[in-house]
């Protein structure tokens, strides 16, 4: 039989000797009688179990644009319906002065989309750029027609 330990009757060398000036503590009372005012009972409060409200725990919604951002998106929707009627009618039209005049204006509002959309008082850049292209387009097909004549 493998006994482990100190042998019997020799005191244990890992048992912590008492400090100069203390006195040594009987065996089985590793700390002082505390003096001062003792707790009864449990030493906090039972705490209520948390009630699971919403979604767990690290989940966050989709945040929406707030509402000042969408006040000036009707800017750049302006310039992409007008930059589509440019296009159209800059290709497609007889003479190339209705596609040139509507290609500036396409070019202005989604201009004026893109910075409303760039310092955060509208959320649709996408739409202005869009709009720019297809005005810049039509800015070019209505001066190829022009020319082409």
């Amino acid at each position: 039989m493998t006994h482990y330990g100190p042998p019997q009757g020799q005191p244990d060398p890992q048992q912590q000797q008492p400090l100069p000036g203390y006195p040594p503590q009987p065996p089985g009372q590793p700390y002082p009688p505390q003096s001062g005012p003792q707790w009864q009972g449990q030493p906090y409060p039972p705490q209520p179990h948390p009630q699971w409200q919403g979604q767990p725990y690290g989940y966050q919604p989709p945040a929406a644009p707030p509402a000042w951002a969408t006040r000036h998106n009707w800017v750049g929707i302006t310039g992409l319906v007008i930059g589509i009627v440019a296009f159209v009618a800059a290709a497609f039209w007889p003479t190339p002065a209705p596609g040139f005049w509507l290609a500036l204006l396409a070019i202005i509002f989604s201009g004026v989309g893109l910075t409303k959309a760039r310092i955060g008082t509208a959320s649709n850049r996408s739409l202005a750029g869009v709009g720019m292209a297809l005005g810049l387009l039509a800015l070019m097909a209505a001066i190829y027609a022009a020319f082409a004549h």
